[in-house]
């Protein structure tokens, strides 16, 4: 565990006040999809609209609906012929936590799972993320791992995403008819002034 307060850089010159003695690396899970969100807003930016380019889902993305509904992993549906702005893909990866969405998404932003990692690295490398170790978008690999320090730094990208910042608060998707029925997997948003920003759980 590690605690951080906005501002305290300027007094103390660093952001983390406290922070348990175990800070080696430890799975992440799902929080992963965190930094596949921001990876995927580095390549594809949702521009003037708000929404981004749409996305039409074909027998690929079909197909990781399968994969994943096989490795029990929290999945979302996704016909093929379905069309889905960028946004409301990106709900559906953080809100209730969809692995297929988040495949999907890397693969659409850097067109195979290779690339998007190499984008990955170049982004942790870039701020400073040396303890955070992605292999693959969802998270299910429990060898995507980080440390409270490097997750709290990650967090404050997150919520300075205006995007990333509004899906992490909502409580489902329902504006989405499709996924009306999934909720966040947040149990504890809104209690006590939590207002984000994302689970990970692994067996």
């Amino acid at each position: 565990s590690a605690v951080s307060v906005s501002g305290a850089e300027d007094y103390l010159g660093t952001g983390i006040l406290a922070s348990s003695t175990k800070d080696a690396p430890l799975p992440m899970a799902s929080i992963s999809k965190v930094i596949t969100a921001l990876v995927v807003l580095q390549a594809k930016p949702l521009g003037s609209s708000g929404t981004g380019p749409v996305i039409h889902f074909t027998r690929a993305e079909t197909e990781l609906y399968e994969k994943y509904f096989k490795l029990n992993a929290t999945i979302a549906p996704m016909p093929i012929g379905t069309t889905m702005s960028e946004y409301a893909a990106l709900e559906t990866m953080l809100v209730p936590s969809a692995c297929n969405y988040a495949e999907a998404l890397a693969d659409w932003a850097y067109g195979s799972d290779g690339a998007f990692i190499t984008a990955t690295n170049a982004y942790l490398k870039a701020h400073r993320l040396s303890h955070t170790t992605m292999l693959e978008p969802t998270g299910l690999d429990d060898r995507n791992k980080s440390t409270p320090q490097d997750l709290i730094a990650i967090g404050k990208l997150a919520m300075a995403s205006p995007a990333i910042g509004k899906i992490v608060g909502k409580v489902n998707v329902a504006a989405i008819p499709s996924l009306s029925g999934f909720s966040n997997t947040n149990d504890v948003l809104n209690q006590d002034g939590v207002n984000g920003i994302k689970t990970g759980t692994l067996d």
